[in-house]
């Protein structure tokens, strides 16, 4: 570890306040008028909010009026557009409007008055914006929202943990300490105050060891969690509602459909993102743009694939695609949790200099990342270091090492300024001697490094705007996002083979198998136990096909993208829900009815046409009420492991009181309740009632041991002689429990399956 130097701290460059924005102005949809106005003044960040003095006045304008027509059009989405390319830096020539801020004789006077101050007190000055920046990129791609500027005051958050028993008690204290708090709370700071602020046209990195506030912060910021105390304002007002809709977050798992292509992704999520102001062709053009301006033209019809599963585009690709996604709706501000994770190191220098090409177009970019290579550090603007939920350092990133330097911490040659700050915060973690004592020196190291980061100042630059911004919570229309949804749902399941194939081939081979080992039943005495056993077979084999199916769907493939798509507010739950269940529809009465019909024939059930079909409707109907059901578990399962071991037992219980395992007036009164709560219950009489009813059967030529002689017989031995038994109660029975399977699910989805607060 680097030891302080005595080198005696000096002057830091003030960087000016003053800059030239140049970004886009207000969609069609928000017609907007930014005035820059009341910079604030430099303030010190501390414990203890203080005040500064002197006050900024610039002012810039920048209006923007523009009109879209709707049109629509049954292109399909993975056709390449037959449109040329067109030159992405004059597309907006007439919507975009400079903002010119330079500083008054009276500014500059104010500002030079605080540097002396500073030198008096030894204090280090870190301004707002840096004017040594390189040769400006102009982007293929321009935001055309708003310019916006997020800050940051004296932030904090807090969370309640639960009281966890000293580590010294036996196992019976802690039991008894765990009944005696279970109901009780400790507060735990995650984030000390802090402020700071990022520009437009600038990217700002949020660095820290692991458990330091990184995300947290970043899902603050993105107003992802609200519980906080502190201000959060952008130009210079409170955020509101709208933010979220100026704002566009890309998290750190690429959560992607694996059978769409890149481009089929992209106008998708077009589709649901983007207002019906915007008309078909415009939103087909904004998506090729945008892949044009992130690389991914080249593997535009390409599946985006499942990793470890089906062969598709590369990580980097992946990550291109979803921050794709987010800059469909052209966010003024863009939010990123580690964009590198996972990557090699080609490929991830490679999405950090799309990233800086997209703060370049005008707007934020926040970013967490852990610890960058060299190459990747040198892109940032800013940078916020965090350690202990504190700030350990912000301002340009290419002063921290100065910075360091000063306070007695340089850096040493040829190393990594990224791997040196997270040394200088990180602390040892072993429990040796040896390592106790290295502990105690990083507590000191780092308790000096936050210390001294208190009497630091920062300049920000802020503009105001004057009008509030007001959007749809949802750009598409209900019916849009229901039709979206599922047409891509059916998209999905069509193009998945293995799973399609999987479901063809079991049903099939279980049909025939069944068909052989029961192959022609007669109609002597023993053919009624086979008759029950083929019926509750056939029940219990689609039933389980339908709950596994949905556990299989919703939590290996769909869940993820479900949360980042609410998050994102794509769409409404109900939308989502409905266009689900209905893509969902033809393989859950496909697969029974293809089930049945190789079953029914090859076993000799009742050979009327009428029975047959209300076979196939009594199977179908139990496919829909137990995937009913299994959307319950998934949506209540927090993971496929969880699920999968309680699926079974629930359906043992089920299944043990449907009928054929024990006779209803055997059943406890206790019990009775599970019995009507079982789908087995309805199903298996059901099928009894279509099956024997009106049938007769063989008996032996001793008379005295002929149970069943008809059909009535069969019916009444198994307690389904009540005169509710009848089949078309027990159907209604059937289609109730999936309404109100289906109803729970869908409740369930709207207020328990959210993105997670970290």
């Amino acid at each position: 570890m680097t030891e302080p130097s005595s080198a005696a701290t000096t002057e830091h460059p003030l960087y000016n306040p003053t800059t030239t924005l140049d970004g886009g102005v207000a969609s069609s949809d928000l017609e907007m008028n930014i005035q820059i106005d009341n910079l604030p003044n430099h303030h010190v960040i501390s414990s203890e909010p203080t005040n500064g003095s002197g006050n900024h006045h610039h002012h810039g304008e920048a209006t923007s009026t523009s009109s879209n027509s709707s049109t629509t059009s049954g292109a399909s989405l993975n056709e390449e557009p037959p449109l040329q390319h067109t030159n992405h830096n004059n597309n907006n020539n007439n919507n975009n409007t400079s903002l010119n801020v330079q500083p008054t004789d009276m500014e500059m006077k104010k500002s030079s008055s605080v540097i002396p101050s500073a030198e008096k007190s030894g204090e280090f000055i870190i301004g707002g914006v840096d004017d040594d920046s390189e040769e400006a990129y102009v982007p293929k791609y321009k935001s055309d929202s708003p310019p916006l500027q997020l800050e940051w005051k004296d932030l904090t958050y807090k969370v309640k943990l639960p009281i966890n028993a000293p580590p010294n008690y036996s196992i019976f204290q802690k039991i008894g300490f765990k009944m005696k708090n279970a109901f009780k709370k400790k507060e735990k700071d995650i984030l000390h105050p802090m402020s700071g602020f990022v520009s437009p046209g600038s990217t700002l990195a949020i660095m820290g060891p692991s458990g330091a506030g990184k995300t947290s912060l970043l899902n603050i910021l993105a107003q992802r969690v609200k519980e906080t105390s502190g201000d959060i304002t952008v130009n210079g007002m409170k955020i509101g509602s709208s933010f979220r809709s100026l704002s566009a977050f890309v998290q750190q798992d690429d959560v992607l459909m694996g059978n769409l292509s890149v481009r089929e992704t992209l106008r998708y999520a077009a589709l649901l993102r983007l207002p019906k102001t915007i008309s078909w062709k415009e939103k087909i053009e904004r998506v090729e743009s945008i892949m044009d301006e992130l690389g991914l033209l080249k593997s535009a019809n390409t599946k985006v694939g499942t990793p470890g599963l089906t062969k598709g585009i590369s990580g980097g690709e992946r990550k291109r695609l979803s921050i794709a996604i987010e800059l469909l709706t052209q966010p003024s501000i863009l939010f990123l949790d580690e964009p590198t994770s996972g990557l090699d190191a080609a490929t991830a220098y490679s999405v950090m200099k799309t990233i800086i090409k997209i703060a370049k177009g005008g707007r934020a970019v926040i970013l967490t990342i852990h610890q960058p290579r060299s190459n990747i550090y040198e892109l940032f603007d800013k940078l916020l270091l965090l350690a202990r939920g504190k700030v350990a350092y912000f301002g340009p990133a290419k002063d921290a090492t100065q910075y360091f330097a000063q306070i007695g911490y340089p850096c040493p040659k040829q190393y990594n300024p990224a791997d040196h700050f997270i040394d200088l915060i990180t602390e040892s973690t072993s429990d040796t001697d040896e390592g106790k004592k290295m502990k105690q020196e990083d507590n000191d190291r780092i308790e000096k490094i936050l210390n001294h980061y208190k009497h630091v100042e920062i300049a920000p630059s802020t503009s105001h705007l004057e009008t509030d911004i007001k959007k749809a919570k949802y750009n598409a229309n209900w019916f849009t996002q229901f039709f979206v949804v599922m047409a891509r749902a059916f998209v999905n399941i069509l193009r998945d083979k293995i799973l399609t194939f999987s479901r063809l081939f079991q049903n099939v081979v279980m049909a025939l198998l069944v068909g052989l080992i029961f192959l022609q039943i007669g109609h002597d005495q023993q053919s009624v136990q086979d008759r029950n056993g083929v019926l509750f077979f056939c029940l219990i084999n689609q039933s389980m096909n339908s709950i596994f199916g949905s556990l299989a769907v919703f939590l290996l493939e769909e869940k993820k993208v479900f949360l980042r798509e609410r998050g994102s507010k794509m769409y409404q739950v109900s939308a989502y829900y409905l266009g689900k269940s209905v893509s969902e529809l033809p393989n859950i009465v496909f697969f029974p009815i293809l089930f049945g019909t190789i079953v029914y024939w090859m076993t000799n059930l009742n050979a009327g046409a009428d029975r047959f079909f209300i076979f196939l409707l009594i199977l179908v109907s139990m496919a829909l009420a137990a995937q009913a059901l299994g959307m319950v578990l998934a949506v209540l399962a927090p993971s496929m492991e969880f699920a999968t071991a309680i699926a079974p037992v629930l359906l043992t219980v089920l299944m043990l009181f449907g009928g054929l395992y024990m006779n209803v007036d055997n059943i406890p009164p206790y019990f009775i309740w599970i019995y009507w709560l079982s789908i087995f219950h309805f199903g298996y009489e059901a099928m009894v009632l279509n099956e024997f009813a009106g049938a007769s059967f063989e008996c032996p030529p001793s008379p005295a041991i002929c149970t069943y002689r008809t059909g009535e017989d069969v019916i009444a031995r198994n307690a389904m002689d009540k005169p509710y038994s009848n089949v078309w109660i027990d159907l209604g029975f059937l289609w109730a429990y999936f309404l109100i399977y289906r109803l729970l699910a869908y409740l369930i989805l709207v207020f328990f399956v959210r993105p997670k607060k970290k």
